[in-house]
C-alpha cells in the first residue's frame, strides 16, 4: 500500500502539470484515481471510488436549494467562531490555535529566509514548531514551494502582508501529505509570474491525507487549490480564495469549511467549464461568505457534494446570470 500511495501522490503532480499544459484538472485527477483503483482493487484501503452523477443543474445561490447528496461524505459539522472571533484576526487566530495546539506547548522561533525554512525542514526540525516569519517575501525560486511530509503540529504566522510563493505557476506553493495540525496565518500564498501569463496557473496548494489544515487571515490567490485524493480537513477562516484561473477549490472526499472569506474573480479560463467548487464526494460547510463575480458556470454541480451554507452572498456571478 506504501508503494501505491507514493505512486498516487506522484501522479496527482503530474495532474498538475497537464492541468498547466491545457488538460481538464478534474478530468485528470479522475483518470489518475481510476488508474489507482484498477491496481489496488481496493477502495476503501488506499484506492478511491471514482463513480458520481451527473451535472444536476441545481445551484446554491440560485433561488434553488442545494443538492442533498449523500455519495460517501463524511459527517460533519461546522466550525464556527463567534462574530466577534471573525471581525478581530488576533481573535480568530487565538482560537485556531486553542482548536489545534492546546496544550501541545510549541516551541517559537523566528525565520527570515527560505534559505532557514528550507533547513528546518531538511533537519526534521519543524514538527511541534510556532515559525514566526519575520521576512517580507518567502520566494521559492527552484521547483516546488514548501513540501511537508510526516509532520504535526506546526504555526506558521506571517504578518499580513507576508507573501509566500513558488517560482512559475506550474509549480506547487504548499504540498502536504500524511501530515495533521498545520496553521497558517497571515501569509499570502501566489506564484511569482507576469500577471499577463495567467493561463500558465496551476495550483497552490496541494495535500493527501491531511488532518487540520487551517488558513486564517490570508489571502490564496491565483491558482486553484487541491485538496484531494485524501482523507484531508481544510478550514479556511477570514480568508480569500481570489483570481483561480479554473475553480477555487478541487476536491474528493474531504471536508472543507469555510467561515468570513472571499471567492472573487475565480473561473476566468471558461473553455474548460468548471464549477467553482469541484467537491465530489465531500461536504462543504460555508458561512458568512461572499462569492462574488466568478465565471465559473456552477458552485457545486454534483450531487455527492453536500453543500452546507449559512448566510452566503452571491453577486455578480456567471450562474446567476
Amino acid at each position: 500500500m506504501r508503494r501505491n500511495r507514493w505512486k498516487m501522490i506522484a501522479g496527482m503532480l503530474a495532474v498538475i502539470l497537464m492541468a498547466g499544459c491545457g488538460e481538464k484538472p478534474e478530468t485528470a485527477l479522475k483518470e489518475t484515481m481510476v488508474a489507482d483503483v484498477s491496481e489496488t482493487g481496493d477502495s476503501e484501503n488506499g484506492g478511491f471510488q471514482t463513480t458520481g452523477t451527473e451535472e444536476t443543474g441545481v445551484h446554491p445561490g440560485t433561488g434553488s436549494s442545494a443538492p442533498d447528496g449523500n455519495g460517501g461524505s463524511r459527517p460533519s459539522e461546522p466550525i464556527e467562531l463567534t462574530p466577534e472571533e471573525t471581525d478581530n484576526d488576533i481573535l480568530a487566530l487565538q482560537a485556531a490555535e486553542k482548536k489545534l495546539f492546546e496544550g501541545k506547548g510549541l516551541e517559537e522561533i523566528e525565520v527570515a529566509t527560505v534559505e532557514e525554512f528550507v533547513a528546518l525542514v531538511d533537519n526534521g526540525s519543524i514538527n511541534n514548531k510556532r515559525i514566526v516569519l519575520t521576512g517580507e517575501s518567502y520566494d521559492f525560486t527552484e521547483g516546488d514551494g514548501i513540501n511537508l511530509k510526516n509532520v504535526s503540529n506546526v504555526e506558521i504566522i506571517g504578518s499580513g502582508s507576508t507573501r509566500i510563493t513558488a517560482d512559475t505557476g506550474y509549480d506547487m506553493v504548499l504540498t502536504i501529505y500524511d501530515s495533521e495540525n498545520i496553521l497558517f496565518y497571515g501569509v499570502t500564498m501566489t506564484h511569482n509570474r507576469d500577471d499577463n501569463n495567467k493561463s500558465m496557473e496551476c495550483g497552490l496548494v496541494l495535500t493527501y491525507n491531511m488532518s487540520e489544515l487551517w488558513f486564517v487571515n490570508c489571502e490564496l490567490t491565483g491558482g486553484y487549490l487541491a485538496y484531494s485524493l485524501g482523507d484531508t480537513t481544510l478550514t479556511c477562516i477570514n480568508t480569500g480564495l481570489t483570481d483561480c484561473i479554473w475553480q477555487a477549490v478541487v476536491s474528493m472526499d474531504s471536508t472543507l469549511n469555510f467561515q468570513n472569506c472571499i471567492m472573487d474573480g475565480n473561473g476566468f479560463n471558461n473553455e474548460f467549464m468548471n464549477p467553482l467548487v469541484n467537491a465530489a464526494g465531500s461536504t462543504v460547510n460555508i458561512s458568512n461568505t461572499m462569492i462574488s463575480n466568478n465565471t465559473a458556470p456552477s458552485v457545486c454541480p454534483d450531487s455527492n457534494c453536500v453543500w452546507n451554507e449559512n448566510n452566503v452572498t452571491y453577486q455578480g456571478n456567471s450562474w446567476q446570470e
